[in-house]
């Protein structure tokens, strides 16, 4: 077939496809704008992972920025923003082909990725090769966005490793915990997180590390041996990074055991991926266990804020915001879209290039999860801080809520 037929093929189907979905609202005075081209924006991540909830709430919080958008008119003059969320399976493999599909997309702004660092981190070299802009609202490895090129088209509002690392091992040493046991995946993320916690014990004070065992990723069932040796190491806290399965098999390993066995835990938010409570059942209350998070709207006071609640509970059908399942995705998703958009507008071009420099450019935002002031900057392609993090706790009524203070 003729390039320019599969391209404009390209742009019928996009074009058809949001307005069957919906995904074009039309509002005040720019309904001629359904018949302008539209811009899209893409996410890429594990909607086929049967216990992934994070990539739902990252799909619900672009599809809210973009509805919001087109209410207010669209970009560059009243084009349309429409979303194009494709299924990786949490498979680098997949991921990689997904990308190759946006990069063959027209008018596509940029991208974002879904929770899976291993996932990201093979795209890192394709991203640049085809000039995608990757906004970042999960995957938490340092080297996404510390990845070495320049320029880099990788921009993260979210948490990474070496922070949530700091913080666990802080929280244990603040609460007196003086010796911690590490279990760690065997994949790209455990050995960020590995290295994160060398750095921050290389250059603070903190718990000795007594061992470090690793987990395969989906393997629960030998998690129990792993914990074993943890406790007999002589630790008094375990540091766990898994995701929901895994964690969840854990905590039931650990709700079986006498009570003086039961060690605390404290977690990674790759647990918050998932119905993380649902799984565990009435074993997450019959031990410690505590998480690092980013978001919640328990914190978050402002009026934007405050002004999305109604809004989320509605989408996500819960009555209470801290029901929200992965709260921090949807948060970091729709204020990557509302900068995405800034940029665009200063821009003034669907040049993803120009796109990129304008993200570096002082843009002032308050969006649900931070002030941005500005967002990005020239060396600085991380949007929040490690400030920021605070630690939470899963109640039994289900609600994830952060500790007091």
């Amino acid at each position: 077939m003729n390039p320019r037929a599969v391209v404009s093929d390209t742009r019928r189907r996009l074009i058809g496809g949001a307005v069957a979905a919906g995904a074009l609202v039309a509002a005040g005075g720019w309904r001629g704008a359904l018949a302008a081209e539209p811009l899209v924006v893409g996410i890429d991540a594990e909607f086929g992972d049967p216990t992934s909830t994070s990539a739902i709430a990252i799909r619900r919080g672009v599809k809210e920025a973009a509805r919001e958008i087109n209410d207010k008119g669209g970009l560059l003059g009243g084009r349309p923003l429409v979303v194009m969320a494709l299924d990786n399976r949490s498979l680098p493999a997949r991921g990689l082909a997904n990308l190759r599909q946006f990069a063959a997309t027209p008018n596509l702004l940029a991208y974002l990725c879904g929770k899976f660092s291993p996932v990201t981190l093979e795209q890192i070299p394709l991203v640049h090769d085809e000039k995608i802009i990757l906004l970042n609202p999960w995957s938490a490895a340092d080297s996404i966005a510390d990845n070495g090129r320049t320029p880099n088209f990788a921009f993260r509002v979210g948490l990474r490793d070496s922070w949530a690392m700091g913080a666990l091992l802080d929280s244990a040493r603040d609460r007196g915990l003086q010796r911690v046991g590490l279990i760690l995946p065997t994949s790209a993320w455990g050995r960020s997180c590995k290295t994160a916690v060398d750095n921050h014990l290389a250059a603070n004070h903190g718990p000795a590390i007594t061992m470090t065992e690793w987990h395969h990723w989906g393997d629960a069932t030998g998690l129990a041996a792993r914990y074993a040796a943890i406790l007999a190491s002589g630790a008094e806290a375990v540091i766990l990074v898994a995701n929901e399965p895994e964690g969840a098999a854990l905590v039931k390993t650990i709700a079986a055991l006498p009570q003086a066995d039961r060690l605390p835990v404290l977690s990674h938010w790759g647990v918050a991926g998932g119905p993380f409570a649902k799984l565990c059942g009435t074993a997450l209350h019959d031990i410690d266990f505590s998480l690092v998070q980013t978001f919640s709207f328990a914190r978050q006071t402002h009026a934007e804020a405050v002004a999305m609640i109604p809004r989320a509970c509605e989408l996500f059908g819960v009555g209470d915001p801290t029901h929200i399942d992965s709260v921090g995705g949807f948060a970091h998703a729709y204020d990557l879209v509302q900068l995405l958009a800034r940029a665009v507008e200063r821009a003034g071009t669907t040049d993803r290039n120009q796109i990129r420099e304008a993200l570096l450019q002082p843009i002032e935002y308050r969006g649900l999860t931070h002030h941005y002031a500005p967002a990005f900057a020239a060396g600085r392609q991380e949007a929040l801080s490690p400030d920021q993090l605070f630690m939470a706790r899963f109640h039994p009524d289900g609600r994830l809520l952060p500790l007091e203070t």
